[in-house]
């Protein structure tokens, strides 16, 4: 089996539906589809979903499983590795859809070699009226990038959307780790990890549909719990998922620091200021974290570019988007992990202030 569609599944049994019928006119015996459902209260629903998709198409590989508990989204997206079969597998989310012809393009694009992740271009579709509402490209056609820092940098925080990203079964089952669960990032975890020692391929065909407007269920579980809260979305929310992103950052390089050939002070992404100010825009930057203190209420709020800097030095580009919750633009944003961003040979610089 080369190719495994693993669908991390909870409470939204039409949607799977959508996905699962986008996927049937692409499938082969070369691909199979796993679904795992985590405990969700609509579980019966989401079987029956699958067992009647099963049915009307026999010569599809499908298998079904659910959990015993509510894992949450890291370890439910964990355990497809272990209960798929294929050489590589495919992530996809229970909401979201592939377009046809997708799949042979990712099949044809593991056939370079040694390949640990295959990211894509997808766009963003409104779940009510079929709109497409915009359309992510990463890179100037199809590329093929060798292991190592760089294609860790370029390719770690465009892989935040699940759908459609392929990464390495075996090599990713050998790094398994239960350290970010609750983070709703663990594959940032996997691209990082791999690509410091396979390849990484870039596919700028649109592999995945991503819906807006639905539901989302992110901290129903025990370990999602005080970060996320089902169907909220607030700045806090979002500060808390962007320090997961940074947390992740930080420990891939931590681990790397130790070996020079691999480690560049800068290649990995980190977390500056907005454009307008350039502190570091001219030195040679160490991988930080934020801290971030909480942020006095206030009026008049305006948004906060944050940029990630990558090699070669001063080479900028635009990252996330969030809205400052004072009307100073040296504010500092809410919540907390550790770390100052720190140029090279100079003090501490701090985010922002």
């Amino acid at each position: 089996m080369k190719l495994s569609i693993g669908i991390p599944a909870y409470n939204r049994p039409h949607e799977l539906g959508e996905a699962l019928d986008s996927i049937a006119p692409q499938c082969s015996a070369e691909v199979e589809i796993v679904v795992s459902e985590d405990h969700s209260p609509r579980c019966a629903e989401i079987e029956a979903t699958v067992t009647a998709f099963s049915q009307r198409y026999p010569d599809i590989h499908v298998r079904y499983y659910s959990n015993a508990e509510n894992m949450g989204y890291d370890a439910n997206l964990r355990s497809l590795l272990d209960k798929a079969r294929g050489e590589y597998v495919f992530f996809m989310g229970d909401d979201d859809r592939v377009p046809p012809g997708a799949i042979g393009k990712v099949l044809a694009a593991l056939d370079h070699e040694r390949i640990g992740v295959v990211l894509r271009a997808w766009h963003s579709f409104d779940g009510g009226t079929q709109e497409v509402l915009d359309t992510h490209h990463y890179f100037d056609g199809d590329r093929l990038f060798s292991s190592g820092a760089r294609t860790v940098a370029a390719f770690f925080r465009r892989s935040v959307f699940i759908s459609g990203l392929t990464v390495n079964r075996r090599a990713a089952q050998v790094i398994h780790t239960e350290m970010f669960d609750g983070l709703l990032l663990y594959q940032l975890y996997l691209v990082g990890k791999l690509l410091q020692e396979m390849n990484g391929y870039y596919l700028d065909a649109v592999i995945a549909e991503r819906r807006v407007g639905g539901e989302h269920f992110f901290g129903s579980s025990r370990r999602e719990a005080g970060r996320f809260e089902p169907n909220k979305l607030d700045i806090h929310h979002s500060v808390r998922f962007l320090a997961g992103l940074f947390q992740i950052a930080e420990y891939l390089g931590q681990q790397d620091r130790g070996n020079p050939e691999r480690y560049q002070a800068g290649s990995w992404p980190v977390l500056i200021s907005d454009a307008g100010d350039t502190g570091c825009a001219a030195a040679s930057v160490d991988l930080c974290t934020l801290r971030i203190q909480a942020c006095a209420a206030g009026s008049g709020a305006r948004p906060i570019f944050l940029a990630l800097l990558c090699r070669p030095v001063g080479a900028w580009t635009s990252c996330l988007q969030m809205d400052d919750c004072s009307s100073s633009r040296h504010a500092w944003l809410n919540s907390c992990p550790h770390r100052f961003l720190r140029c090279s040979g100079s003090k501490p610089y701090r985010l922002n202030g």
